[in-house]
C-alpha cells in the first residue's frame, strides 16, 4: 500500500465507514453503544460520587489531621511533574483498554457484522477461540501497563529533553493503541495473531499513525480543553472526556475494520516471529514489568514507612544538643562538613512502624552542587516509644562560593533522594519555586 493510499484509508475512507452499515451491524453497535456508555458512565459516577471521599482517605492514610489541607497541595504538586498532555494521553488510553478488556467479545460481533454487510472481504473468517482472543487482549493490558510505566518514570525528571521524550511517546503510544486494538480484530478473524498484526502494522507506518491519531482526536481534544479551563467543574470534565472517549471507540471499532480489510492481503504474506524472536519480545515486556513493579513498588512501600513520620510525637531531651567542628578530612577534600547531634524522644502512635533508612538531600544552584545533608536510619515500631540518638551532617562545597551574585538568581533546586529498594534512590524534586507558592497557599496569599 503506497504512502498516499494509507492515507486515504486511514483518513478519508475509514471516517466514512458508518455510511456503508447495515441493520444487523447496527444492531450489534448500538448494543456496543450502551454496554460501552454504562460502563464509562459507571466509571464517571464513582469518581464523581467519591472523589473527595478517595482524596481524604489517601491523605489521612499519609498524613495527620492537621496536615490534610497542606498535603492536598503537595498531591496536586505531584501529579503536576507529567505534562498535560502525558496525563490526558494515558486517561484515554486506559478508557481504551478498560473497554477492550471487557467489550472484546461485543466488539468482534460489531466488526464480522460490519464486514459481512459492507462485503469487505472474500474470504471466510476462521476465528480464534475465545480463550485465545481475551488472551491476546491480555497481551495489550500487560503492554499498556509497562508503557505507561516507562513513560510515567522518563516525565517524572524535571529536565525539558525528559519531558518532551515523555510527551513524544505518549502521544505515539495513544496512537498506535487505536490502530492496533480496531484493525486487529478483522485481521484475527482470518487467523492472523498479534505478532503477524504488529508486523504488518510497523510496514504500514502511515496507517499505525494517522488511523490512531485521527480516532483518538475527540478524547485528546476534550481532555486537553478540560484539563486547560479550570472553571469546568470536575463531574461536568469526567462526563465531557469519557463520552468524547465513547465516540473515538465506536467510530474507530468500524474504522478499523475498513483499514483491516485494506490490510489483510498483505497482511497474510507476514510470516509468524520465530521462538526466538517471540521470547527476546515477552523477556521485554517482563523485564519492564517487574523493574516497574519493583521500583513502584518499592515506592509505595517506602511512602509507607515514611508517611508515617508526621504523626509521630517528638520531644527533645534536654542538654543532649551537640555540635562538631568541621573535619580536618573533610577540609582536605573541599567542603566543609559541621555535625549536629541531639536525643529525640519519639512516640509512634500508629500501628505502622515508622521506617527512616537511607537519604541524602542535596542543594543545587543550576548543575553546581552547594551543599549534602542526610538524615541517620532509624526504625520506631508501631505503637511504642523510642529515645533515639540522631545526627545530621551537613557538608558545603566551598568552590560553589566562587559564583558570587551568581548565587542569587533563582536557579536553586533541592533534590531528596530515598532509597526505596535496595540500591536505588528514587529522587523527589524539590524546587524552590514550588516551595514558595505552598508557603503563601498555606498562609492564605
Amino acid at each position: 500500500m503506497s504512502f498516499l493510499s494509507q492515507l486515504a484509508h486511514s483518513l478519508i475512507w475509514a471516517p466514512l465507514s458508518p455510511l456503508r452499515l447495515r441493520p444487523r451491524a447496527v444492531a450489534y453497535l448500538l448494543q456496543y453503544i450502551a454496554c460501552a456508555g454504562a460502563i464509562l458512565g459507571g466509571t464517571a459516577w464513582f469518581l464523581v460520587a467519591h472523589q473527595d471521599d478517595l482524596r481524604q482517605v489517601l491523605l489521612r492514610y499519609l498524613l495527620p489531621e492537621s496536615w490534610v489541607a497542606a498535603g492536598g497541595v503537595l498531591v496536586d504538586w505531584f501529579l503536576a511533574t507529567q505534562t498535560r498532555a502525558v496525563v490526558v494521553n494515558a486517561t484515554v488510553g486506559g478508557t481504551l483498554v478498560l473497554i477492550s478488556v471487557l467489550l472484546f467479545p461485543l466488539k468482534e460481533r460489531v466488526s464480522a457484522a460490519y464486514e459481512r454487510g459492507a462485503d469487505l472481504t472474500d474470504d471466510a473468517p476462521s476465528e480464534f477461540p475465545l480463550w485465545f482472543q481475551a488472551a491476546e487482549e491480555l497481551k495489550l493490558v500487560l503492554l499498556y501497563v509497562a508503557a505507561q510505566m516507562l513513560i510515567l518514570w522518563i516525565g517524572y525528571h524535571p529536565h525539558p529533553l525528559r519531558k518532551q521524550a515523555a510527551t513524544l511517546l505518549s502521544f505515539a503510544y495513544l496512537f498506535a493503541t487505536f490502530s492496533v486494538d480496531f484493525i486487529s480484530p478483522l485481521l484475527q478473524r482470518h487467523r492472523l495473531s498479534y505478532s503477524q498484526i504488529l508486523k504488518v502494522l510497523l510496514r504500514h507506518p502511515v496507517v499505525l499513525l494517522s488511523f490512531g491519531a485521527l480516532f483518538s482526536l475527540p478524547g485528546v481534544l476534550v481532555g486537553h480543553l478540560v484539563a486547560r479551563d479550570t472553571t469546568i467543574a470536575f463531574r461536568d470534565a469526567i462526563v465531557v472526556l469519557f463520552g468524547a472517549n465513547l465516540l473515538g471507540i465506536v467510530w474507530g471499532c468500524l474504522g478499523g475494520t475498513w483499514v483491516g480489510a485494506r490490510l489483510l492481503e498483505p497482511a497474510q504474506g507476514v510470516q509468524c516471529s520465530s521462538w526466538p524472536v517471540r521470547m527476546l519480545a515477552w523477556l521485554v515486556l517482563a523485564a519492564t514489568l517487574t523493574a516497574g513493579g519493583y521500583l513502584f513498588g518499592g515506592l509505595a512501600l517506602s511512602v509507607h514507612h515514611k508517611s508515617q513520620i508526621l504523626k509521630c510525637h517528638y520531644s527533645l531531651v534536654p542538654g543532649s544538643l551537640q555540635l562538631d567542628r568541621p573535619r580536618l578530612r573533610s577540609l582536605l577534600r573541599g567542603v566543609v562538613e559541621v555535625g549536629v547531634g541531639f536525643t529525640l524522644k519519639i512516640e509512634n502512635p500508629t500501628a505502622h512502624d515508622v521506617v527512616i533508612d537511607r537519604n541524602r538531600l542535596e542543594v543545587r544552584h543550576d548543575e553546581t552542587l552547594v551543599a549534602t545533608t542526610r538524615l541517620n536510619p532509624m526504625t520506631i515500631p508501631g505503637g511504642e516509644q523510642r529515645v533515639q540518638p540522631v545526627r545530621l551532617t551537613v557538608e558545603t562545597h566551598p568552590s560553589a562560593l566562587l559564583k558570587g551574585r551568581q548565587l542569587l538568581a533563582d536557579r536553586w533546586s533541592v533534590t531528596l533522594f530515598v532509597e526505596v529498594v535496595k540500591g536505588f534512590d528514587f529522587p523527589i524534586y524539590l524546587k524552590h519555586t514550588f516551595a514558595r507558592s505552598v508557603r503563601e497557599q498555606l498562609l492564605g496569599r
